[in-house]
């Protein structure tokens, strides 16, 4: 069973044989058959008539009906099962089946079925096509309810005959399905008789209401069906009709969130018109707690039309139910379809279904329910032609006339109804008029003169489709002539010269609704000139003077069939004797380059006179008299001078875009107070809808700009006008282009190459190309809201496509440096100026994002940054969130690069070293005699250059150079050119390193480190040399001595010698002191030896101490202190042979002195 087939079926596997005997046949499937592809191969045990079905065309919600025929070619019976009809097919007997085709939905359908006997399984295949119903029953999905829940969706019916439709009979497959009558609602809705079983000639009706509860749990197809008859003129029954409805029913157990409609149907609307709204209400079932729902959006469809109000201040509560119950229905928005949103593709009438799905999701996003919504919008109207109902003021009553009207829409209308004002007499009849078709529709009778007030009457014209207006009106036939001169009553183009043409512009505006024809015009050729109702016709009346014509009085003169205007034509003709001149703009053509609403631009305006005469400016104009172009500094009070032969400047010629501000000019700007400029103003805090709200907004201001380019409005032509006292008319050409502005100058930025682990910035400026102030919010795309829908949305319109590698992760990969996120300098103005805004606003705004009031021409720079994580080129999106042009994105790029340093071609901290391989040829001049003599005071030293390549995609600088941490020079190892370089890709520097060896080893290794300036660490190369063993020794002593060593010898030896002098000088005199001492001492009286026994006796008796003992103590103490004296004596008396006082000591003496006496004593 397929949901678009609708296939009989009854099984029956057993057959009575006599008595009441039941007999089984065993069912075996042997093979698979193909009815289709082997049809005709006499391989079919059974041949199918037809051998596929095909229901060709049908209207959703109507049947179809077809039987197939089956006929078995066995001589023995084959059982069919899964298959309604007879259950048995005799030995080459036949049998058949019918098939029904109920289309649920517009488009193709095709199914193959399998139908199981008892020698095989056969696949048949059915085909079908179903089209939009003329019921107008909308396509079917499916219904999704909780048990126990229940569904409201009314029944609606529309009658596509020229006849009364009577329900005779409405009837459903029962389940959870029940029907209820709409008695009481249908008469009031309709505000009719209640006949509530017909429906009028192309009447739309409500017929019914289905209720479907869902008392058990099923999944099943649920039918209405009803049945009617067309009424004859007699209001008999005749043809019978029968529609089948199918309504998919699921009832489950699993808790969630439903709706109480399951799709959202705005029917038919014309382009332009505002449906009315549709309640979207959901209700929970079996969920634990209240849910809240704040966030819908659309998904999978056209969200421009689409425009939802809150039913209540967000968020909306959602409650659960008691008892297992669902839970009562809460309102969350109002949904309208705004079709004045949509575009088509070209002007002629056409029409364009939308469809989608609206999505609402709880806060956290736990639970979300959909609903599907569908419109058809259309292009076209139904007018009236000619002047059938435009009534001329001369028209007197009574008066009759057939009233037809035009079919400008793109699919045929019955017009059913009319009715016009309470004055004029109700006319009610049915016409049929079919697409780009005209029928005469009513009668329309003047009865009664109408007042001179009298402007126009409303006709309502009631169709299958919708109320389409056309208009009475009533006009005199005459038409304002305007000139754009001076002069209104007469073409006066002042001095001219012969063959100077001059123009003088005419309009003829008619505010009537009949259309008017010049029946005759002196001085413009060809065919007469039709003006259609409340339009104007521009007319360039072009006066050249010839040479050799003379000059006669003449006059324009307009006519129509309703009045005759005369209008004489006056110039001057300039004097043969006197010296030609002009009035000459400079520059001769005046162009406002590319401007936009928001914009004031200016141009100088000078004027040459080359007249021999002063010249007083009388008025400044434009042909077009458009208000967006005004004059600054001109008073006509007190008019400029053209003086002659000089150049005057007559003020500035100022255009304002916006000045007009219709729909079509205003394409620019959503002022905060609006309803666009509330949702924009609710965007700034970044809600999870942002996406949808930027696009809707910026959707709607694209389009109008779109549709100004299209209908080529945004190239602004026009005429400016000079008049003088004297010359006349003088016409100087002005253009200016309307445009889409940008914030950013740049569509794209593009990141250098940056070394992987290197931070990037760019430099971007930010300025107000308007005259008012602009709210704007500069977001990176990885903290927007929902930046896969964005990413989605801006796909098409970006000018530079995004790479397949979009970054919506990395917050620091492509990062805004100024924001508060990041840490500014204490005189940033960032947080200023997002408190201006939200002062203004008033709104709090994420410190994360840079928001700012843009002023009048102000610029403001900002910086990106970009932190490559690998070498793969990845795009992002900076977004410009302003309210003038919604929203500009801007794609940025950026790659991370490598960075690679060769030198001769080894990558660095390679085990290969850079090799300083001295052989025994280099150190030839060891031998050198002189050498070995020390007589050549230069060294033995090896230069080699390294060729130094940069390997990466990055320029590089080599700020540093040292050898083993030694800047230049170290361990033997002196680079020449030791200062900084820099090296572009795939350059290559020649970098000079001598080594001069010291022969003391064999091998010397060392490092070269070269430092970037983007990295800190070194990029390190191993040095090494070798020196021959054998010629270590020789060169040794061929090294140079250093040229100080004979300054240091000489220095040594001198030194010496007067260190010497110096010794000898001192033994001198110390020896002459010493002798000195001796002699001295030599002579002195000898002292009494100190004894310290009369010191102990005199103090046991109490005595004082003799002069003696004074004496003695005297000298004992100059020994003690002048050991000098006392050791020369002994001294002398040592040489002189004499004994000393030591030796003649007694020991008794030292027996009584302390133990540190007896020391110095025995030491003596």
């Amino acid at each position: 069973m397929e949901s678009d087939m609708v296939v009989g079926h009854r099984v029956q596997s057993e057959v009575s044989a006599g008595g009441g005997v039941v007999a089984k046949l065993k069912l075996v499937v042997e093979k698979n058959y193909n009815v289709r592809k082997q049809n005709g191969e006499n391989s079919l045990p059974i041949e199918f008539d037809p051998p596929f079905l095909d229901f060709g065309d049908g209207a959703v919600g109507s049947s179809l009906k077809k039987r197939v025929f089956l006929r078995s070619h066995f001589h023995r019976s084959i059982i069919l099962d899964s298959i309604g009809g007879a259950t048995e097919i005799p030995p080459l007997g036949s049998a058949f089946f019918d098939v029904a085709f109920l289309p649920r939905d517009e488009g193709s359908a095709n199914v193959a079925i399998n139908i199981r006997t008892s020698v095989g399984t056969f696949t048949y295949e059915l085909s079908g096509r179903s089209s939009s119903n003329p019921y107008r029953i909308a396509p079917f999905v499916g219904t999704r309810l909780p048990f126990n829940g229940t569904i409201f969706k009314d029944v609606t019916l529309h009658n596509p005959f020229a006849s009364t439709f009577r329900i005779t009979e409405i009837m459903s497959s029962g389940g959870n399905l029940h029907i209820e009558m709409p008695y009481d609602i249908d008469g009031k809705v309709a505000g009719e008789h209640l006949e509530y079983w017909d429906i009028h000639p192309f009447q739309t009706k409500t017929i019914c209401r289905s209720v479907i509860v869902g008392h058990t749990v099923e999944n099943n197809t649920n039918f209405i069906r009803v049945e009617g008859s067309l009424l004859d003129d007699d209001g008999k029954d005749g043809v019978q009709h029968s529609i089948i409805l199918p309504i998919p029913i699921e009832v489950n157990r699993r808790r969630g969130v439903f709706t109480t409609k399951d799709i959202l149907d705005f029917g038919i609307l014309r382009q332009g018109e505002r449906s009315q709204y549709q309640m979207l209400s959901v209700y929970q079932y079996m969920l634990n707690g209240r849910l809240e729902f704040e966030t819908l959006y659309v998904d999978k469809g056209d969200p421009t039309g689409i425009y939802m109000e809150f039913a209540s201040t967000p968020p909306i509560a959602v409650l659960p139910g008691k008892n297992s119950q669902p839970g009562k229905p809460s309102d969350l928005v109002k949904v309208f379809f705004d079709a004045s949103r949509i575009t088509l593709d070209s002007k002629r009438p056409s029409a364009r279904k939308i469809h989608g799905r609206i999505i609402a999701l709880s806060r956290g996003g736990n639970y979300n329910v959909t609903i599907p919504f569908r419109v058809i919008v259309y292009q076209g109207d139904i007018i009236s032609v000619g002047n059938d109902l435009a009534l001329q003021e001369s028209v007197r009553p009574p008066h009759k006339r057939s009233v037809r009207l035009h079919n400008a829409l793109p699919f045929s209308v019955a017009i059913w109804n009319i009715s016009i004002s309470s004055d004029v007499r109700l006319f009610n009849k049915t016409t049929v008029i079919g697409v780009n078709e005209e029928q005469p529709v009513f009668l329309l009778k003047y009865i009664k003169r109408v007042p001179d007030t009298f402007g126009q009457a409303v006709l309502y014209v009631h169709t299958n489709v919708s109320i389409f207006r056309v208009y009475l009106w009533k006009y005199s036939g005459k038409v304002q002539v305007e000139l754009f001169s001076v002069d209104q009553e007469s073409f006066d183009f002042g001095l001219l010269e012969k063959n100077d043409p001059r123009t003088i512009r005419v309009s003829e505006i008619f505010y009537s609704y009949y259309p008017s024809n010049f029946l005759r015009s002196y001085l413009v050729f060809g065919a007469d000139l039709e003006i259609p109702p409340h339009s104007a016709a521009f007319l360039d009346f072009e006066l050249r003077l010839l040479v050799n014509a003379s000059f006669l009085p003449s006059q324009m003169i307009i006519a129509t069939e309703f009045e005759h205007r005369v209008f004489p034509v006056k110039f001057e003709v300039r004097k043969t004797y006197i010296a030609p001149g002009s009035l000459t703009s400079i520059p001769d053509r005046i162009s406002f380059g590319k401007t936009h609403p928001g914009k004031v631009v200016y141009m100088n305006l000078q004027i040459f006179n080359s007249f021999t005469e002063d010249m007083k400016v009388t008025r400044l104009s434009t042909t077009s008299r458009d208000p967006r172009f005004f004059f600054e500094g001109f008073d006509p009070a007190n008019p400029p001078v053209l003086r002659s032969g000089r150049l005057t400047n007559l003020g500035r010629i100022m255009f304002l875009p916006e000045t007009p501000c219709s729909h079509e000019y205003c394409y620019l700007g959503l002022p905060l107070h609006t309803t666009d400029g509330q949702w924009f103003v609710h965007g700034l805090t970044l809600p999870p809808n942002l996406a949808e709200v930027d696009s809707y907004l910026y959707k709607r201001q694209r389009a109008r700009f779109e549709n100004l380019v299209k209908s080529g409005k945004y190239r602004v032509n026009t005429t400016v006008v000079i008049d003088t006292d004297r010359a006349k008319n003088i016409q100087i050409e002005s253009t200016a282009e309307m445009v889409w502005p940008r914030l950013l100058t740049r569509n794209s930025v593009h990141f250098p190459l940056t070394a992987l682990g290197n931070f990037t910035i760019v430099n971007l400026t930010l300025a107000n190309p308007t005259s008012v102030p602009i709210v704007v919010q500069v977001i990176p795309l990885v903290i927007y809201p929902d930046a896969d829908a964005a990413v989605e949305f801006f796909r098409e319109h970006l000018m530079t496509p995004l790479t397949s590698e979009v970054e919506m992760n990395e917050t620091l990969m492509f990062s805004l440096r100024d924001t508060e996120l990041f840490t500014l300098k204490p005189d940033s103005p960032v947080p200023r100026l997002r408190e201006e805004l939200e002062a203004a606003i008033p709104q709090t705004v994420p410190r994360f994002t840079l928001s700012l009031l843009l002023k009048p021409h102000m610029k403001v720079r900002l910086r990106l940054g970009f932190l490559p994580s690998d070498y793969t080129l990845r795009s992002s999106l900076l977004l410009i969130r302003n309210n003038l042009t919604a929203i500009e994105p801007v794609v940025v790029y950026g790659r991370g690069a490598r960075i690679g340093m060769r030198v001769e071609h080894m990558e660095a901290r390679s085990k290969q070293p850079l090799l300083f391989e001295i052989r025994h040829d280099h150190l030839s001049d060891c031998n050198n005699p002189k050498r070995l003599m020390h007589k050549l005071s230069s060294t033995l030293t090896v230069r080699r250059p390294f060729l130094v390549l940069n390997s990466g995609e990055v320029p590089f600088t080599v700020v540093n150079m040292s050898i083993s941490g030694v800047p230049c020079e170290n361990r033997g190892f002196r680079i020449l050119n030791c200062y900084p370089f820099r090296l572009q890709p795939n350059e290559t520097y020649s970098l000079d390193v001598a080594y001069t060896p010291d022969f003391l080893t064999t091998t010397n290794e060392a490092d070269l480190q070269l430092y970037m300036h983007m990295n800190g660490s070194s990029w390190l190369f191993p040095l090494a040399a070798t020196v021959p063993e054998d010629m270590m020794a020789r060169c040794h002593r061929a090294l140079p001595r250093p040229p100080f060593e004979n300054l240091m010898y000489y220095s040594c030896v001198t030194a010496l010698i007067f260190c010497l002098v110096c010794v000898l000088a001192c033994a001198y005199l110390e020896g002459d002191r010493a002798i000195a001492c001796a002699i001295r001492q030599h002579h002195t009286v000898p002292r009494p030896v100190f004894d310290l026994n009369n010191i102990d006796a005199r103090k046991s008796d109490g005595t004082s101490v003799s002069r003696d003992s004074r004496v003695k103590i005297s000298g004992f103490a100059s020994l003690l202190f002048s050991p000098s004296s006392y050791f020369n004596n002994e001294i002398i008396r040592l040489c002189r042979g004499d004994e000393s006082p030591c030796r003649t000591s007694q020991p008794d003496t030292q027996e009584h002195l302390p133990a540190t006496m007896r020391l110095i004593f025995t030491t003596c």
